[in-house]
């Protein structure tokens, strides 16, 4: 029998949360291994991992939630406002929901 792959899909920040949580997510992927089905961990913050995991329920892929990212306020949001009315952009590159969020906020 081959050995299952898991796949994290997910990123996190350097907010402690990640750390607190490796030994958990080692436990977890341990158990995953042992399931026969595909097997994702979702990483985005609780409560906002329900339609994924809904979707990837539909194909027949069994998830773990578990929360490794926490969004806050970085030291420099409150120039994000004047940077980008006082500059010009080829590009502006938006990577997650939450990202495009505190962009449109601070576009107004």
């Amino acid at each position: 029998m081959a050995t299952p792959a898991l796949l994290f899909a997910g990123r996190y920040t350097n907010c402690g949360l990640a750390q607190q949580r490796w030994c958990l997510l080692r436990s977890a992927a341990m158990h995953l291994v042992a399931e026969t089905r595909p097997q994702v961990v979702v990483t985005r913050e609780l409560g906002k991992n329900a339609k994924l995991i809904k979707e990837l329920g539909n194909q027949g892929i069994s998830c773990l939630e578990l929360p490794l990212i926490e969004h806050k306020e970085g030291p420099d949001l409150k120039k994000l406002a004047s940077t980008l009315c006082d500059n010009t952009f080829d590009w502006i590159v938006i990577t997650s929901p939450e990202a495009g969020l505190v962009f449109l906020d601070a576009w107004k």
